[in-house]
């Protein structure tokens, strides 16, 4: 699995302004050019602002959870930004004054509302001017080892509320009133009571006495995108200059991407600035929110695009294939991709850019937990995927919060609107049923769009009835993968749900149809194109395939690249296979694909028997999960894995 791209920390906050900055440690307002601080925030640093629907979760949480009036550290009249964390759903760092107050998660544990503010040490200290429900007050004796991290004891406790829950978070004061700690309550009140020795709450957060660092001073988005304004200046003439440049390397039309999210708005913005003349695509995948594609309509119709406007609509319905054939796509399975939007840029470069084309795409190394890979390709890459297509990311290297400063600022300037999806509290926007939401964005999905939420709900429990999955297999999410990472076995475990294995597609008899001849891109490769009848585990595909040549495997779009010298094969998660080369006839591609498919079916169909393992002599194959799998560096090739595996009875 890729890890975590570990970007660096680019909010800075001046103390006098009391905004955010944009990688600078200087105040570049003009009347200020006082010296910033780093703002203490977690990786991967992709910050942005909060909107109406964040704040208004954010002040109802902390109201259910601490009481009335205490939902007022959250000052409206301030800026305040919001930064992701890593967490097995989602959960935001919540930063006001410069300072992380706490944080805002959805947990999928919780019952009724499961949103929930969990106060850092700054965020507690504020709220003890307005009275929280949950506290404890403790002898001096305590004091000291509490603030070194000591969980608290029943003997030190002096006094305490009448509302403490069980697992609720819990103040911890000194006899004077002064916070030292933020923990969980491992018992109620009444529970405390009765309690005279043992542990009464598991310190989280631990410090001496101090008094929060509220700053003077109020301002809004405005103010911030005034006072950045030379920063964002900066970082669009850098943008500028790499597409000047590209533009230049590459004697190829010129095309952008255009998702109708905030990143390719900004890249539509700075192709406009570049005075370039180019094209924009929109892929309608069938699934994508009304306001999406009204939003997309809207920006073309304002920019006067409409003649350079090119949109192609999936041919598949989703739910359609999603019922007959796939079932619901996976984050390791996502056919999606592949039969709803890839097909159709090929479709679409194909017809109106047969010699090549030089798209730009908005794409940031900051915006997933996953683009670690992404981000060593560099700024440009030919798209090993679509021969044609070399790819350009102009705001790799950008936050979200800069992304968001640049449209307030040209918002104001050209009057347009931006998604109106973000202002719901969704971070990111794409199709409806996408395995990569979050919880949280389908509970927003369940809020704001019923009739959507009921259309995939629908689709998931015909799914889960006809394989008997458990409930919680929607309600959970664990729907969202194929294979579930230890994240989501752990808490299968954890509520002690019996483990069952997902089925998507018809994994019995895997059969496989193809076709083979000149490449109609006019570049001088021959092409075999095949499909096989089910999806496949593209991770041990991946594994099994690395004895051919370099591999890249890209999940999060289900694609599978296989390059030796001057061939190049290409996988899906939904079965299409793609072999290309220059050096090889129709006949030796035939043959290429003779020599692929045995290890596909080993790795698709592997019922861990462990035959193979004891007949390879080079020690190159182990078991796994109860599979085979192997080290690509070990094997000699032999096949005699292949020749006497029992499953295999597959031959092209």
């Amino acid at each position: 699995m890729p890890s975590l791209f570990l970007g660096r920390n680019q909010l800075y906050w001046c103390s006098d302004c009391n905004v955010p900055i944009i990688d600078a440690k200087r105040c570049p307002n003009p009347d200020c050019e006082k010296d910033t601080f780093e703002v203490k925030i977690s990786p991967p640093y992709d910050c942005r602002p909060a909107f109406k629907d964040d704040i208004k979760r954010i002040k109802d949480s902390i109201a259910a959870q601490f009481g009335m009036n205490c939902e007022k550290i959250i000052d409206e009249k301030k800026v305040i930004v919001l930064n992701k964390v890593p967490y097995e759903d989602r959960m935001d760092e919540v930063i006001i004054d410069g300072q992380v107050l706490g944080n805002i998660r959805y947990n999928v544990l919780k019952d009724g509302d499961k949103w929930e503010f969990l106060p850092k040490l700054e965020g507690a200290r504020r709220m003890l001017q307005f009275t929280p429900r949950t506290w404890i007050k403790v002898d001096a004796g305590a004091v000291p080892r509490i603030v070194k991290g000591a969980n608290l004891l029943a003997p030190g406790i002096v006094d305490y509320s009448k509302e403490i829950k069980k697992n609720d978070l819990t103040f911890i004061l000194t006899e004077s009133g002064k916070l030292i700690a933020v923990g969980i309550a491992l018992g109620s009140s009444s529970e405390i009571a009765k309690q005279k020795r043992g542990l009464v709450v598991r310190v989280k957060y631990h410090d001496t006495p101090r008094p929060p660092k509220i700053l003077n001073g109020h301002a809004d988005w405005n103010d911030v995108v005034r006072i950045n304004d030379k920063i964002l200046n900066s970082k669009e003439k850098v943008a500028l200059k790499f597409i000047q440049k590209a533009s230049r390397k590459f004697d190829l039309p010129k095309l952008l991407s255009f998702s109708g999210g905030k990143d390719s708005l900004v890249l539509l913005l700075l192709l406009m600035k570049a005075k370039l003349d180019f094209g924009v695509f929109f892929i309608d995948t069938g699934i994508e929110f009304p306001e999406t594609i009204e939003h997309v309509e809207e920006i073309i119709k304002k920019f006067g695009l409409e003649k350079k406007f090119l949109k192609y609509t999936a041919k598949n319905d989703f739910y359609d294939v999603a019922r007959d054939i796939f079932g619901p796509p996976a984050r390791d399975f996502r056919w999606c991709c592949k039969v709803l939007k890839l097909s159709n840029v090929n479709d679409l470069i194909r017809d109106h850019y047969p010699d090549g084309v030089l798209t730009f795409v908005g794409n940031r190394k900051y915006e997933s937990f996953l683009r670690r890979d992404e981000a060593r390709r560099g700024k440009i890459a030919r798209n090993s995927y679509i021969p044609q297509q070399v790819s350009a990311h102009p705001i790799n290297n950008w936050i979200a919060l800069l992304v968001w400063l640049y449209i307030f600022r040209e918002q104001e300037r050209n009057n347009f609107n931006f998604n109106p999806l973000y202002e719901l509290g969704y971070e990111r926007v794409g199709c409806i049923p996408c395995p990569a939401n979050k919880l949280a964005d389908i509970e927003i999905l369940k809020t704001h769009f019923p009739e959507k939420y009921d259309e995939l709900w629908s689709l998931l429990r015909e799914h889960a009835e006809k394989n008997e999955y458990p409930e919680e297999w929607m309600t959970l999410g664990f729907w969202r993968w194929k294979k579930l990472p230890k994240s989501q076995t752990n808490l299968m475990e954890k509520l002690q749900i019996a483990p069952f294995k997902a089925k998507y597609g018809k994994n019995d008899d895997i059969t496989m149809n193809y076709t083979v001849g000149m490449s109609p891109c006019k570049d001088g490769s021959v092409v075999l194109e095949g499909h096989f009848n089910t999806g496949l585990d593209l991770e041990r595909v991946s594994n099994f395939l690395e004895i051919f040549g370099k591999t890249m495997l890209n999940l999060e779009h289900g694609i599978l690249n296989v390059k030796e010298d001057l061939t190049s094969i290409t996988i899906f998660s939904d079965g299409s296979l793609n072999i290309r080369s220059y050096n090889h006839d129709e006949s030796e591609l035939i043959n290429d694909l003779k020599k692929i498919v045995p290890f596909i079916l080993k790795a698709q169909k592997c019922i861990g028997c462990g035959l193979c393992i004891e007949l390879c002599t080079s020690q190159a194959i182990y078991l796994k999960d109860e599979k085979a799998w192997m080290v690509a560096e070990n094997c000699t090739k032999c096949l005699e894995c292949i020749k006497k595996c029992p499953i295999l009875k597959f031959s092209p």
